[in-house]
């Protein structure tokens, strides 16, 4: 018959070693000076964040890439919390690219819901803009502001596809 081996008893609280203990009560110290002194542990923080810039980039993706379940979670609740959320994402993103002011921004985010004046269906509208100079010209679907892209903006291209297109259709 054979013996059964058995595990010494788990206490209920682990030993502490010499060297957690000292990394509790440095990690104390430093919380308490940290909150006696909010503008230079803030200005601290902003020096090393810039000196170690490419370390805690590859820190900060291979935390994100171990907690992207964690990450979905938070987003889902903040959504949730925030049902405006991505509205206000578009709008922030308006005044970025486009220097809109918010009330122009607003306002397009309003005209979004009328229909594409190319093709009159009522789908989600983009912002149209001219590359070159990058003005922005209307509210386009996205499938008409692809047509206006590809064409290169150029209005001779669009009326020789018109011209290809009615000449097909008339010997069909």
């Amino acid at each position: 018959m054979a013996r059964k081996k058995h595990s010494p008893p788990v206490p209920a609280v682990l030993p502490l070693r010499v060297n957690d203990l000292q990394e509790n009560i440095n990690t104390i110290r430093v919380r308490r000076w940290r909150l006696r002194n909010p503008e230079r542990a803030r200005a601290f923080q902003q020096k090393w964040r810039l000196e170690n810039r490419e370390r805690r980039l590859v820190v900060e993706a291979a935390w994100r890439a171990r907690n992207r379940e964690k990450i979905k979670g938070y987003q889902a609740q903040y959504q949730l919390r925030h049902p405006d959320y991505k509205d206000q994402l578009r709008i922030k993103r308006l005044q970025k690219v486009y220097r809109f002011s918010h009330e122009q921004a607003m306002q397009h985010l309003a005209a979004t819901s009328q229909p594409c004046p190319i093709c009159t269906r009522r789908v989600k509208l983009v912002v149209d803009h001219h590359h070159a100079t990058n003005l922005v010209r209307g509210l386009l679907c996205r499938g008409c502001n692809c047509l206006i892209g590809l064409a290169q903006d150029n209005s001779d291209i669009l009326r020789r596809a018109i011209h290809y297109l009615d000449t097909w259709r008339a010997n069909a």
